[in-house]
């Protein structure tokens, strides 16, 4: 958190009037919106209810980046938001679809719009994934990929039959191994059977 007196009082003012305006359009409570952005929503209420700190600029980039939006501060850079505008793509088709702004991530990112729910990592139809490029991996990362063979894959459906389906895939990697967990397939598979995108680093809920 940061001291109002370390900022001018219409920057404060901007701040209040753009959360209220957020959680007013969006009909969003403190808590739904803090719990989306990954913060706590006494980060939100301590400061609309007139406490002397606001939201640090940490805070306020990921309460920006579910809102889609950011505090008019009058050409003022009070949050220091790390912005880039990327390339977005159909994560089933992998067809381009246009660009979007990112806040507070950094690298060489690219993104895809989920259209299908994939419950074990939280992901519903229309997030949006954001992907940092890279093929080094830590434990515990979530990797995203394309299959190889044009990206083409083999699921069971409904009917019993194999269907061949585009589209990038998601897995956790597994620790001492090059290896990710598929959490859907309960298996493991190689790096080196997938063609590799990144880590996946943030994700933009729908909430259309």
């Amino acid at each position: 958190m940061h001291g109002v007196n370390n900022m001018e009082d219409f920057e404060v003012k901007a701040i209040r009037v753009w959360m209220r305006s957020i959680m007013d359009v969006k009909e969003w409570t403190p808590n739904k919106w803090a719990t989306l952005s990954g913060t706590s929503p006494t980060n939100i209420t301590r400061f609309l209810n007139g406490s002397k700190f606001v939201p640090s600029s940490k805070t306020i980039a990921k309460l920006a980046a579910v809102a889609g939006s950011s505090p008019d501060l009058g050409g003022q850079s009070l949050t220091n938001f790390s912005s880039q505008s990327v390339q977005y793509f159909c994560a089933i088709s992998c067809e381009r679809i246009g660009e979007m702004t990112v806040h507070d991530v950094k690298g060489d990112l690219v993104a895809y719009r989920f259209d299908r729910e994939l419950t074990p990592y939280d992901l519903a139809a229309g997030d949006m994934l954001v992907v940092r490029k890279q093929t080094k991996f830590e434990t515990g990362d979530i990797v995203v990929h394309t299959w190889l063979d044009n990206g083409l894959r083999e699921e069971l459906g409904k009917d019993g039959r194999m269907n061949l389906r585009h589209g990038v895939g998601l897995g956790i990697k597994i620790k001492g191994h090059n290896e990710i967990w598929k959490t859907r397939r309960r298996t493991a598979v190689s790096l080196s059977d997938v063609e590799i995108i990144g880590k996946l680093v943030q994700i933009i809920k729908n909430f259309e």
